[in-house]
């Protein structure tokens, strides 16, 4: 070029007399040679900066220069142009996507970047006009709207393009366009050819239903159908078929009703063929006028001097003086001895013995039953009230001399001066004297003590020395608690110089001793003055398990459970355990259990069994007093001291000292239930004492010889950790259930500890779940090997090989006595 030879490059693809005439995509040819275009992204491009005119694939050529879409947000491109942008973007003249404003919550947009679909709202109209996304979005004479719009339109409009559009006159409904109708209104008819309504004419007054095409399907009243139009009835038809005389229903509006002729054909007549006729309708006369009755909807006259009748044979009211019987109207005078007649019966007959029948319609003769039968009566009823009150006052009289002859019998009343007693005087005012001032019950006895919850009974002489007439009776304290007493006779009437016995009775309700006074109440009935003495009441009770309260002396609280709170203290000077249970919510079963287990408490009694000295069975102060054991429970021991304060030795007297315990329950026929650690209480840590430990809470034990007829037990008592399979299993139990509960206590009081890790057996129905299946506690290294035998044999899974707690007592026994 310009005579010199240049290099050729790889940049053209094409030359011609050595010069380059086409270079490679991407360049363009300068001075003979091939130069790369300034735009990488051009596919063909001129000399100079603007001079691109087709770019790369998967770009958009935009004045010259190559954009990518995304640069311009848009989502198609075809031949380096744009022909779809981004949601929210229009497509401009130059080929690029300029932004638009979206309504709010606007879904999808449609052609001229309008909102097509909103969100969950109304798409409509503002008052302005624009597209908005809104409930309150308006879309005129349109009745339902849609997020996607108008979705139907008023009568009388289409829809199009989301708007309502009026249909073309006499178009009742139309759709696509306002000429394209699908029903006319009334007048018109519809064209099937060119869907268009045309009018009908006066066909527009006789018809009811057009037909789709031209003409009447269904005429109206007064005109009957004949080739798709309509003609006038008769005046007399209501509704006429194939001719205007030819009726099927009568006009009688214009007074003609329904009849029928012997032919059977249904035919009208006018009104003024019913004569006598009060009150007619369209099928003829409804209420005929008076003295005349309706038939076959015609009238006709009643029988003479009959005002009503239902037929021609039976009249229902009569004229005046007349009387209906058996459908007939009667003159009253015509009646045998009818003197008098109202609304058409008889009121009054001649003579006394006669008288109006039920249905006023004769005179019937009757006897006068009150002289007859009346007066008989009257003067029956005197006599036998005369003879009642007779017998009243003699019985009156009888029961009085049998109370005077019973106060003779049951009252000692006698007179002071023929007595040989030596009377004390109690009140110099009134006169009163008693034979002693102390009541002691010693009357029948030689005991000092009297019993407890029975009555014993002393006597005492009181006297009127000086007053006319005294009424006396004895006053105690209510609501006594301790004891019940009474007094025979309760209330007596004493005469000067008078005396009388009194038996006094009383029922210690508890071991009780009392120095106090009763208090003698003596009214002068002359005076009208009461004085009061008092006599000395001084009793010893025999010792028993009902306690007296007030000997309970309470020192501290030692414990509380559900039952109630625990104290020491002291009664008659020993130390003592009170259990007192709580007041509130008290119901009758606790007081039963709490029964039966004093009940049980009181009939055993053995060393190895904690002392129960009684109970307290009055309300709101209802306790349970037992031995004090100063260390508490064995597992007291377990929460408070470390295993190795304790020898070994001690341990297995705890465990043979508690078995003794349920050996002598066992030997009485007892299953204790609910033996475990809580239960045993140690009296002593001194492993030289002969008893150190005790078994105490018997409120679950029961007898098993009483329930011979369940043969077992197969209610589930106690605590879980403690039962034995077959009470888990809900299954017949006896006296190996105590074995095996004993068996965990074993266990228990050697590890010092519970037996059941809670890390392993988190809730209760872990360890039933584990001893229903078999399965039983690993020895330990707290256990020795011929204890661990032992409890195995106690916890074997089949109850009959359970050793026997005598068998157990001597097998411990004798490894104690190896072992010292």
């Amino acid at each position: 070029m310009n005579g010199k030879c240049l290099e050729y490059t790889n940049e053209c693809i094409n030359k011609t007399n050595n010069v380059c005439s086409k270079c490679k995509d991407g360049y363009f040819i300068l001075e003979g040679k091939c130069k790369r275009c300034e735009d990488k992204q051009c596919k063909i491009c001129l000399k100079g900066e603007n001079g691109c005119i087709e770019c790369q694939e998967n770009y958009i050529l935009i004045n010259n220069k190559c954009k990518e879409k995304r640069e311009i947000h848009c989502t198609t491109i075809s031949k380096n142009k744009c022909i779809e942008c981004e949601f929210g973007y229009e497509l401009i003249n130059d080929g690029s996507c300029q932004k638009i404003t979206i309504p709010t919550n606007c879904l999808y947009l449609k052609e001229r970047n309008e909102c097509n679909k909103c969100n969950k709202l109304k798409l409509g109209y503002d008052t302005l006009g624009n597209i908005i996304c809104s409930n309150n979005s308006i879309i005129d004479e349109c009745t339902i709207i849609t997020t996607s719009g108008c979705s139907r339109c008023s009568i009388g409009f289409y829809l199009n393009k989301g708007k309502c559009l009026q249909c073309s006159s006499n178009c009742k409904e139309c759709i696509l366009t306002s000429t394209n109708c699908t029903t006319c209104y009334t007048g018109y008819t519809l064209n099937t050819i060119t869907n268009t309504c045309i009018s009908v004419g006066d066909l527009k007054d006789k018809c009811k239903v057009f037909l789709p095409s031209e003409g009447c399907a269904i005429c109206k009243d007064g005109y009957y159908w004949k080739d798709k139009n309509c003609y006038l009835c008769q005046e007399k038809c209501e509704t006429c078929y194939k001719s205007p005389e030819h009726c099927l229903s009568c006009n009688f509006e214009k007074g003609f009703y329904l009849a029928e002729s012997n032919e059977g054909n249904i035919k009208c007549l006018h009104n003024s063929t019913l004569l006598h006729c009060l009150i007619m309708n369209k099928y003829g006369c409804e209420i005929c006028n008076e003295g005349y009755y309706t038939f076959n909807k015609k009238c006709y006259k009643c029988q003479e001097n009959c005002t009503k009748c239902s037929n021609s044979i039976e009249c229902l009211s009569c004229d005046e003086e007349y009387i209906l019987k058996e459908g007939k109207c009667i003159n009253f005078k015509l009646l045998n001895r009818c003197i008098k007649s109202k609304n058409n019966k008889c009121i009054e007959c001649l003579g006394n013995n006669y008288e109006v029948s039920f249905d006023g319609t004769e005179c019937i003769y009757h006897l006068n039953l009150f002289i007859i039968i009346g007066i008989p009566i009257i003067i029956i009823f005197l006599f036998i009230i005369i003879f009642m009150f007779s017998c009243f006052l003699i019985i009156l009289i009888i029961r009085k001399q049998q109370q005077k002859k019973i106060k003779e019998a049951t009252i000692c009343e006698f007179n002071m001066k023929k007595s040989n007693i030596n009377f004390i005087v109690l009140n110099e005012e009134c006169g009163i004297v008693i034979n002693k001032k102390e009541i002691d019950f010693s009357l029948e006895k030689d005991e000092p003590f009297i019993p407890v919850n029975k009555e014993t009974r002393d006597l005492i002489c009181i006297g009127n020395k000086k007053s006319k007439l005294l009424k006396i009776q004895f006053s105690t304290k209510d609501q006594l608690d301790k004891y019940e007493i009474r007094t025979n006779p309760q209330l007596i009437t004493l005469k000067k110089g008078k005396a009388v016995e009194f038996e006094i009775f009383i029922k210690p309700l508890c071991t009780c001793s009392l120095n106090e006074s009763i208090l003698l109440v003596a009214l002068d009935m002359k005076k009208g003055k009461q004085f009061n003495c008092k006599i000395n009441l001084n009793i010893k009770t025999e010792i028993t398990s009902h306690l007296d309260y007030d000997e309970l002396k309470e020192e501290k609280q030692i414990g509380e459970g559900s039952f109630g709170v625990v104290y020491k203290g002291t009664f008659r000077g020993k130390t003592v355990a009170i259990k007192k249970m709580k007041q509130s919510g008290i119901n009758s079963t606790e007081i039963k259990e709490f029964e039966k287990e004093v009940a049980m408490l009181d009939k055993f009694r053995n060393e190895y069994l904690v002392h129960f000295y009684g109970a307290v069975f009055i309300p709101n102060k209802i306790c349970m007093v037992n031995e004090f054991c100063p260390y508490g429970s064995i597992q007291d021991l377990i929460n408070k001291k470390p295993n190795n304060c304790l020898s070994l030795k001690l341990k297995i007297k705890f465990i043979i000292d508690g078995a003794k315990g349920i050996e002598y329950l066992h030997g009485n026929g007892i299953l204790h239930r609910d033996i475990k650690p809580d239960n045993f209480l140690v009296t002593s840590i001194d492993d030289n004492v002969l008893i150190n430990c005790k078994l105490t809470d018997f409120g679950a034990s029961r007898n098993v010889n009483q329930l011979m007829t369940n043969m077992t037990f197969t209610k589930g008592i106690g605590t879980p950790a403690y039962m034995a399979p077959e009470v888990l299993d809900k299954k017949h139990y006896k006296y190996p259930a105590d074995i095996y509960s004993f068996a965990i206590t074993m266990y228990e009081i050697m590890k010092w500890g519970p037996a059941y890790d809670k890390t392993t057996f988190k809730y209760p129905w872990s360890i039933a779940d584990f001893v229903t299946k078999g399965n039983r506690l690993p020895i330990i290294s707290q256990i020795p090997d011929w204890l661990y035998l032992i409890i195995t044999n106690c916890w074997n899974p089949i109850s009959a090989k359970r050793l026997s707690i005598s068998k157990l007592i001597n097998e411990l026994s004798i490894h104690l006595n190896t072992n010292e």
